[in-house]
Parts: C-alpha cells; structure tokens; sequence
C-alpha cells in the first residue's frame, strides 16, 4: 500500500498497479482518485473563486504527455470562471427614479438631482426631470450612501443622505417636494406710494425701491414679474389702465437703477384680485398695491 493517502473505493492492491508521476498521481487519469475525493468534500461547485484554484491546480498537475491535451479545455475552463468572478464583483447599479413636485399644486418641476458617493465623493452624477411629469432617473451602487441634492429655479434646494438599499426588484422609487423659496411667493412692496389717482411714485418709496433693485443686482439670473392691483371701487377699465401705469414705472426706475429691462415682466390686475372686500379707508389702501413675483433664480 503506497504511503499516499488516496479514496477506499478503489481495492488496496489495485494501487500498486498505477503508474504514477513524481507527486504521486496517476499518469493515465486526468484527475486522481485523491482529487475526486477532495472534489466531492470540499469543492463548491457553485463558487468560481474556489474553482479558480483547482483548475490553476490541475493545469500544473497535467504535464504529462498523454494528458496534455486537457490543458486547452483546461485554459478554457479558466478563463470561463475568471469571467464569472469578474461579473460577480463588478457593483450591482439600482434603478432610482421618481419625481419632483410642487407641494401646493402637484405640478412637475423642472430640477436638478445631484448624487455623489460618501464618504469620498468617488461616484457623482446628475439627472434632469421631464419638464411634462417632473419625473427624473438615476443609476446607483446597491448598499452605499449618497448624498442627494435637488435644485429648481424657485425653490428651497433639497439635501439629505440616501443609503441605496434594494428590495430585490432593482428599483427604488423616491418623490421630492420641493417648498418655494421665500423669495418665490408674491412679495408686496409696502413702502410704494403713487399720487393718489396716478402712476407718479412718490420719494417716500425711493428707499424700498432701491433695495430691490440691490437685491436684484447680486442675481443677475433672477427674472421678475411686478404684479399691480388697485381698489375695486370705480370703473374696471380705468383701474386696469393705472395698475398697468403703475408697474411700468416700477419698471422703468429699476431700469434707471441698472436692472436689465429683459429681467422686468409687468402684468397688470386692476381691480380683480382685492385682499378685502371692505370699504374702509385702510381696505381700500391695502388693495391698491403692486406686488414682486420671482419668475426664475
């Protein structure tokens, strides 16, 4: 009996009989009775990594003459399992999407969904949303954390970490709301006095004025849209006529300011859009007014 461990199943005295290369193995098999053995305990066959070594084992032990025509099928084999262990390692991508409203309206906005990849930023990328449903699409790495960032013209940005956890269908769905930014909502100038019955703006108003026009100076990508109103009393026509009056000449001092007249829109109300339905001195005062619309930031 040769000091070589090898299988019981085959009888004792049948092991002298084999011709056998210097470590032991059998010249005219392939693969050995040893190796059957440790395949059948030990190997899985489900894991490339582990067969990876067997077959780069098998490729030393077959350099004998008559079994040197497996070393092809057994480089095949190799390259085969090294394929798979590449595909396995490679990152799984997770479909994330959804979409980005107003949480007024429900209607889509056009924005900006920044992702990158904590904690070393080493993944980044950016998707746009459909104009028509707001709806955006990104592909991320499964198990790791991001740090998303959605920005619209108008609207207070969105920032907050996202760990891609999956649910085993590949996809994540993911909605924003995006709040206006303050400076988004109708803004009254209060401080904006015209000669009572005319479009003349009084000094007393230069101040507030020329705040706005600061304002609008450090963002030279802000487009606004001065909205005036009057009283509802009186003749429609005639107060559509002022509140229209009143807005050019709001745009026409920003304009004297430096603000860029493309950068101005006017629209004007009349009397249509009243804060009150008093008829009190102070109502009256409080619907006449002309107010700041930020139409893009």
């Amino acid at each position: 009996m040769p000091t070589n461990i090898r299988s019981t199943t085959r009888p004792p005295n049948e092991w002298q009989d084999i011709p056998r290369n210097k470590s032991g193995y059998s010249k005219n098999h392939s693969i050995s009775y040893l190796e059957i053995r440790f395949l059948s305990k030990s190997i899985d066959w489900n894991n490339p990594k582990k067969l990876i070594f067997f077959v780069i084992f098998e490729l030393e032990l077959n350099t004998e003459p008559n079994t040197m025509f497996l070393r092809p099928i057994l480089a095949l084999l190799l390259v085969s399992l090294c394929t798979q262990v590449i595909a396995q390692d490679q990152d799984k991508m997770i479909r994330v999407t959804g979409t980005v409203t107003d949480p007024n309206d429900n209607k889509a906005i056009l924005a900006s969904v920044f992702y990158e990849k904590l904690p070393y930023y080493d993944d980044m990328g950016v998707s746009k949303t459909n104009q028509s449903n707001g709806v955006y699409e990104l592909y991320m790495i499964e198990n790791q954390k991001y740090i998303l960032n959605v920005k619209a013209d108008g609207y207070k940005t969105i920032s907050e970490e996202f760990v891609v956890t999956d649910k085993g269908i590949g996809l994540i769905e993911k909605n924003f709301k995006m709040e206006p930014d303050a400076m988004h909502e109708k803004i009254s100038l209060d401080n904006l006095i015209f000669a009572r019955g005319k479009s003349v703006i009084t000094p007393e108003s230069y101040e507030e004025l020329d705040a706005l026009a600061d304002w609008l100076d450090q963002r030279p990508n802000t487009i606004i849209q001065l909205e005036g109103h009057t009283d509802f009393q009186g003749n429609a026509q005639a107060n559509l006529e002022l509140s229209e009056e009143r807005v050019l000449a709001v745009k026409e001092y920003l304009i004297k300011k430096g603000i860029k007249k493309s950068r101005i829109r006017t629209k004007a109300f009349g009397g249509t859009e009243p804060l009150t339905r008093e008829r009190t001195p102070e109502a009256r005062t409080k619907n006449r007014r002309v107010e700041v619309r930020i139409i893009q930031q």
